[in-house]
């Protein structure tokens, strides 16, 4: 009979990934637990590889299991990571791919066989006793505050919660549908129908082979075509691991995928033996120097409920994605970390710690868990369901385009950026340390507020861009009490900003390959008559909240470019504008309506290139893809911006006074200076929208934001626009380059 006070013991049902990893959680807390095992070895050969990205290695890390892991797996596998056509020439090649993964999350990427993963696993447990193979379970039955396992072999476990981490088949969400139904709440739990909407799009051929003929080193190859696509990547000790994904001609669900066996592998590879993987290497060639290969459906599901009473479900029992991704094992570990977060709470919130857990207890911890995860696990398998499509040609026009023009265009920082997107909402354990390895992008759980994502940010961009959108061309609205020479030379004091802005912008790492890389445009336009800076102002904006840089890498513009940014000002604006101002040599010589107006701004993104062109070809050692991580052009952007406040506040406090003391301007009159000028909606506009980006990046609070943007709008009137956005820019710039830890 149970009692209150009875030990708690977890059953774990799957010596997987999910299950050896929970088994290691739970030893550094001290909780008991059985893992029960179906096959006769814990770490079976059956020809699978497995790709552990940072997420995942940061929580092996913070069980002591990732160095082990990282030993095994040899993490220098990679170095050139290509996107192929179906004829096999490259479309791009990252270089030094998992290195930047490094530098980005702290860890790399590492690829290498299954197998030896779930051996690692196994010898960091101390308890190996509790590992018990053989072990296929057969039925559950609960009684009070226990639950129990029977065996195929007849041997009864009990204890007060079980785990299935059995897999896409998996008994214990068998069982949970099965105790559901005789309950008295049968509807509780999905029915078995819930099993007739699991969907396979796809089948895959994977495997191992070794000493592959003209594949060629370090590489990892993704390579598109019609109906197929290919994962190749090179591992340890000369193997080559691979997966062709062949898209079926109709979708299967639930009972209708197939099994396939060793003849249907042997037509499927006899059928597409001769498609390229690389220009010089077929699948044929390849799966002659295999080790071991499997033919299998892919079945992807997140399924809607995870839990029933004293039964939770995680790994691919519950959510699993398309393999192209390589999130399958690493959402495993995700999901036993919150778990073991949602374990752990309840403990310290009772007297008894987990003895005597009632069925609501162990619910409500349940539930907790599936709430931390099953949003992200939607996300991770929609993305890996469209990537797949992406790859296979589903939509063949959409496939040309991405991988003939949007992927040559787009930058490094693009390509590094999006493979790390779905890398930072990850879990961790939170009652254990995060070890502490240098890294440039921060994961959310680091931030001080939460990042803001989804259909929130997507409304407040829309409606940022409308709103700027309805400003283009917002009519200059000149002072009655400024003629034309004194409003034009305040305006044109105040330009400095924007020019140091679009030039420094056009040179960040991660606005490569958008609009906004092509400062001398912006620059253009303000100078045209016909667009000018009502228009210039606001449309830089629109593009700035479309297709600005997301991480902190992205900020870097290099020192080079920093340090020519002050005399590229200088002597491509500054200098001629004060000529052109001068009341005899720029009456004189006409230069304010005619060349000045229309040449002499190009001159600062064209002498800025040119500059920082000239004193990098004088560098013997610059890595620029490596650069970006450090922080050696915030100094010299420091005093780029200190200059530009100073200069243009001092500017704004003469035309102030000058106004006020001479032309007997009334304050009003004053405080309506700053938005007279031409532009000024875009100019403020862009400024409070690049402060609350910060906020959706999770990189300030709210709180700040709101102290920020009423600095700004005050400044605006106290210092002048030039000095407000320098400042604004400055701060963003120091708040960005603070979260480059270690590198």
């Amino acid at each position: 009979m149970s009692s209150p006070d009875d030990p708690f013991k977890i059953i774990i049902v799957g010596g997987g990934i999910a299950g050896l990893t929970l088994a290691n959680m739970l030893e550094k807390f001290e909780i008991d637990y059985i893992l029960l095992e179906a096959r006769d070895n814990i770490a079976p050969a059956v020809g699978a590889s497995i790709g552990l990205f940072p997420n995942g290695l940061l929580i092996l890390d913070q069980i002591g299991c990732y160095e082990p892991v990282r030993a095994v797996a040899q993490g220098d596998s990679v170095k050139y990571a290509h996107m192929r056509r179906p004829d096999g020439s490259s479309v791009s090649c990252t270089e030094d791919l998992f290195a930047h993964l490094k530098k980005r999350h702290g860890y790399e990427m590492l690829f290498f066989d299954r197998q030896w993963l779930l051996q690692v696993l196994f010898d960091q447990l101390r308890h190996k006793e509790r590992i018990v193979l053989s072990s296929r379970v057969e039925a559950i039955e609960q009684s009070g505050r226990e639950i129990s396992v029977t065996t195929k072999a007849g041997k009864k476990h009990t204890g007060s919660i079980v785990v299935g981490a059995d897999g896409v088949h998996s008994t214990v969400r068998h069982e949970m549908r099965r105790l559901a139904s005789l309950s008295n709440n049968p509807t509780s739990f999905p029915s078995e129908d819930e099993e007739q909407t699991v969907p396979c799009h796809y089948q895959c051929s994977f495997g191992i082979a070794k000493h592959v003929e003209n594949w060629p080193e370090k590489n990892q190859s993704f390579t598109s075509g019609e109906g197929y696509s290919f994962l190749v990547a090179s591992g340890p000790d000369n193997r080559v691991y691979w997966f062709m994904f062949k898209r079926l001609p109709e979708v299967k669900y639930g009972k209708d995928i197939p099994r396939y066996t060793k003849q249907d592998e042997e037509d499927f590879v006899q059928q597409h033996a001769h498609v390229r993987i690389t220009e010089d290497l077929t699948f044929g060639r390849i799966f002659e120097n295999r080790i071991s290969s499997t033919l299998t459906p892919l079945h992807e599901i997140v399924f809607k409920k995870w839990f029933w009473e004293r039964m939770i479900l995680m790994g691919d029992s519950v959510h699993k994605p398309n393999p192209i991704g390589g999130m399958g094992g690493n959402g495993a570990i995700e999901t036993a970390a919150e778990f073991v977060n949602s374990l752990l709470r309840a403990r310290d919130s009772r007297l008894n710690g987990l003895c005597g857990l009632t069925t609501a207890e162990i619910e409500a911890i349940s539930k907790h868990t599936q709430d931390a995860r099953y949003e992200r696990a939607k996300y991770i398998a929609k993305l890996s369901h469209d990537t797949q499509a992406l790859f296979a040609s589903e939509k063949p026009l959409l496939t040309k385009l991405v991988l003939n023009l949007v992927v040559p265009l787009s930058g490094l920082e693009h390509h590094l950026g999006q493979m790390g997107s779905r890398l930072l909402a990850s879990a961790k354990l939170d009652f254990l340390p995060v070890p502490t390895r240098p890294r440039a992008v921060p994961y959310d759980h680091e931030l001080p507020a939460k990042p803001i994502r989804g259909w929130p940010l997507a409304m407040t961009k829309a409606v940022f861009c409308v709103g700027m959108g309805l400003g283009l061309g917002y009519p200059f609205q000149p002072l009655s009490v400024l003629n034309s020479q004194l409003q034009r030379a305040y305006s044109l004091s105040q330009t400095i900003s924007p020019l140091l802005m679009y030039t420094l912008e056009g040179h960040r790492a991660g606005n490569k390959g958008t609009l906004l890389s092509l400062p001398s445009l912006f620059v253009a336009g303000i100078q045209t008559r016909r667009v000018g800076m009502a228009t210039i102002a606001p449309l830089h904006g629109i593009i700035a909240a479309l297709q600005s840089f997301k991480a902190p890498p992205g900020r870097w513009v290099g020192v080079y470019v920093a340090r020519a940014l002050m005399p590229a000002l200088s002597l491509g604006y500054v200098i001629p504008t004060l000529f052109a101002l001068s009341p005899t040599w720029g009456a004189s010589q006409g230069v304010v309506s005619s060349g000045f107006a229309i040449g002499a701004p190009l001159l600062v993104p064209v002498l800025t290139t040119a500059l920082s062109r000239w004193w990098e070809s004088r560098s013997t050692a610059y890595a620029e893809d490596f650069e970006r991580y450090k922080k050696d052009d915030v100094s010299a952007l420091k005093t780029v911006y200190k200059l530009a406040v100073v200069s243009q506040a001092a500017a704004h406090i003469m035309f102030v006074a000058h106004a006020y003391f001479c032309l007997k301007t009334t304050p009003p009159q004053l405080i309506s200076l700053p938005f007279s000028l031409s532009g000024a909606v875009g100019f403020l506009g862009e400024t409070l929208y690049s402060i609350l980006d910060l906020r959706f990046l999770g990189y300030v609070t709210g709180w700040q934001v709101a102290k920020v943007s009423l600095a700004s709008i005050l400044s605006q009137v106290v210092l002048g626009p030039g000095a407000s956005m320098a400042g604004v820019w400055w701060w963003r710039e120091q708040i960005i380059a603070g979260y480059l830890k270690g590198n």
